[in-house]
């Protein structure tokens, strides 16, 4: 029966098409699926990431979201009883994740379901607001097969009245089809609507007069509805206005404002001309869809993305907080959102500095005793959420009342932030009035907590580490400086000062090193970037001459370089290509692929210096170098006339090692 009453006049449909990609994008998965279930067969209509055509009932995993009316989420499929012997897990793609939300028709009835699949399985399920996001996607889903199918029935019976009945009896079946099409329409939430061009009076539905706020009537004048507008609807008017054929716009989303409570509502309409022989326009017919729900989840979404790039750029766990009490603000229509810190136990203070508000509210932003809200903060202390829907109606706030009426504040949400197991602050929400919060608006908070948690903790941790680098950098350095203070002292009565000059050298040399790792946190550095630093301490870097592609290097390999550039370089300066004002030195570096894997070459060549001899003996230097990155026999080390050259090989793995 499902099958029959939404069947497709084509086996694929582009919106729902779209509709399956939007929720593959939404849920990061690698196919998405559109589907009918009956008793027999699931028919998919919709696909993204694959293409099938239908399962068997007993192959279908929808099957448990139909007979369930409710979400189902599978975040292994290898491991769940309903799914572990399923041909998905051995025939590719070999998919082990797979999440589904139902589709409903206008009765409640549930006909299919959206569904995700992906090859990574998901033991935390779907994270966020994904299954909300689902979900909307699923009445979008149902709205293009209602659609459809409305069409569908319509075009057929007018079919079969315009051969089988005369004019006159044509006119009042169309009439009697139209007011059947128009209930089932308003039992799906979509109402209908007739502009008579030559009177401009409208014939609408209950649900639209519902959606308006109207009372409940057949026939309104158009302005009535267009003074509910908080945009008009321009291609409406340049209809009634011009008398043209041509709407323009046959769809249209607008913000309305009820008659009745002044409440906000979304509206989408749906428009088409009828026009006379001639091509006169005659009437305007359309649907009114009351989509402000939907809106809401679409809203609350992108303000969750937002939020995720904004909290890249803070620098500070206080600024995390008050951005995410800033998007809670605006997103869900508080009066007032901010991020309270607590200092000094239960008899302490919360100081607010800064928070988020509604124009013409009243901010909080300073210092407030905490005792106040003592009774409050039993709930807060022990990582409960605190949901008031009026502070008046709430028997336990006695204390606390006078307080929260001089505050202005007659409902609010408060999450509490623990850290170790105490208390340190809260993001809160108020309004001024009384308010029910749903419980989207409640999730939404927890996901905005989470997200502007995790960022603060890493911000703090990153500051921690920074301050661990700087502490471990100071020890270093005084260790070095000691180790050459008591070199001084040792080698004071050696004859040979150039020897105890080239250890001090090198010793710099390695606690320039350090430095560098030091200033890039013990992080992967650019090989270009560090060889500069290294060099420009020993002669000005017009003397050298760089060539290669972007390397990184990690840590260990970044001592040594530092400390074979560093060898180079002083000799280079001392006896070669930098000893004179016209030498220079090539550095050059690039990949090769062998047996072994990539690895990372590095040649030195001075030029323009004077003649070199090899040196008679080999000292530290000379070793040194030998072992270059420390892959000693990897290393070539020669010396003719025309100035020292050096060639450095090592496995690329082994020099990005972090």
């Amino acid at each position: 029966m499902v099958l029959e009453a939404y069947r497709p006049s084509e086996m694929r449909d582009a919106d729902l098409n779209d509709l399956a990609m939007a929720a593959a994008c939404l849920c990061r998965a690698s196919t998405a699926l559109i589907s009918l279930v009956d008793r027999k067969r699931q028919v998919f209509l919709g696909c993204y990431g694959a293409d099938l055509n239908e399962w068997s009932i007993d192959e279908a995993i929808c099957r448990w979201v139909v007979e369930a009316n409710t979400p189902l989420v599978i975040g292994d499929m290898r491991g769940d009883s309903r799914t572990k012997q399923h041909k998905l897990l051995v025939n590719e793609p070999f998919y082990y994740f797979y999440a589904g939300v139902p589709i409903r028709a206008p009765s409640g009835h549930v006909v299919g379901t959206l569904c995700v699949f992906d090859a990574t399985a998901r033991p935390e399920g779907l994270g966020g607001t994904c299954l909300e996001g689902m979900e909307a996607l699923s009445r979008q889903a149902m709205r293009v097969l209602h659609e459809r199918r409305m069409g569908r029935i319509q075009q057929e019976q007018q079919k079969h009245t315009a051969e089988k009945t005369p004019a006159v009896a044509v006119e009042k079946q169309l009439r009697a089809e139209h007011a059947a099409l128009q209930l089932v329409g308003d039992i799906g939430g979509i109402g209908t609507f007739e502009l008579d061009l030559a009177t401009n009076m409208t014939s609408i539905s209950p649900e639209v007069c519902r959606i308006f706020g109207l009372s409940r009537a057949n026939i309104y004048p158009i302005e009535a509805l267009i003074a509910c507008m908080r945009t008009p609807d321009s291609s409406m008017l340049h209809v009634i206005n011009s008398r043209e054929a041509d709407i323009g716009a046959l769809e249209a989303e607008y913000c309305i404002r009820r008659a009745n409570d002044g409440a906000e509502r979304w509206v989408r309409r749906r428009a088409g001309v009828e026009r006379r022989a001639d091509g006169k326009p005659i009437r305007l017919l359309g649907t009114m869809e009351d989509i402000t729900r939907d809106r809401i989840v679409s809203s609350r979404l992108s303000a969750l993305v937002t939020l995720g790039d904004e909290l890249r750029e803070v620098k500070t766990p206080r600024a995390a907080y008050e951005l995410g009490a800033r998007v809670l603000g605006e997103a869900l229509g508080a009066d007032r959102a901010g991020y309270a810190e607590m200092s000094g136990g239960a008899q302490g203070i919360l100081s607010i500095v800064r928070d988020w508000t509604a124009p013409g509210q009243k901010s909080l932003a300073g210092v407030h005793d905490r005792k106040v809200f003592a009774d409050s903060f039993q709930f807060l202390e022990r990582g409960l959420l605190l949901a008031i829907s009026d502070t008046d109606e709430v028997t336990w706030l006695h204390r606390e009342l006078e307080q929260y009426h001089r505050l202005g504040v007659r409902s609010q949400l408060v999450m509490p932030i623990l850290t170790q197991g105490r208390l340190t602050g809260c993001l809160y929400l108020q309004s001024s009035a009384p308010r029910q919060w749903a419980d989207r608006e409640v999730a939404f908070l927890r996901a905005v907590t989470d997200r502007t948690q995790a960022a603060a903790a890493s911000i703090e941790a990153r500051r921690r580490q920074q301050t661990l680098h700087e502490e471990l950098a100071h020890r270093l350095k005084n260790l070095l400086a000691l180790v050459q203070a008591l070199a001084n002292q040792s080698l004071r009565g050696i004859d040979d000062r150039e020897a105890v000059r080239s250890f001090e050298r090198r010793l710099i040399a390695l606690s320039s090193a350090h430095d560098l790792l030091m200033q890039r946190a013990w992080q992967s550095g650019d090989l270009e970037g560090l060889a500069r630093e290294v060099l420009a301490r020993i002669a000005p870097l017009e003397r050298f001459r760089f060539q290669g592609p972007v390397i990184s290097l990690g840590p260990n390999t970044a001592t040594s370089f530092s400390l074979t550039l560093h060898e180079l370089g002083t000799n280079a300066a001392k006896y070669g290509a930098l000893s004179n004002e016209s030498g220079h030195v090539d550095i050059r570096w690039h990949l090769e692929e062998g047996e072994g894997g990539t690895r990372l070459i590095l040649e030195w060549a001075e030029t323009g210096g004077p003649r070199v001899v090899a040196p008679s003996r080999l000292g530290f230097g000379s070793r040194l170098l030998k072992s270059g990155f420390g892959t000693p026999g990897a290393n070539v080390l020669e010396y003719p006339s025309e100035g020292c050259r050096a060639r450095f090989s090592v496995p690329l793995a082994y020099a990005q090692e972090n």
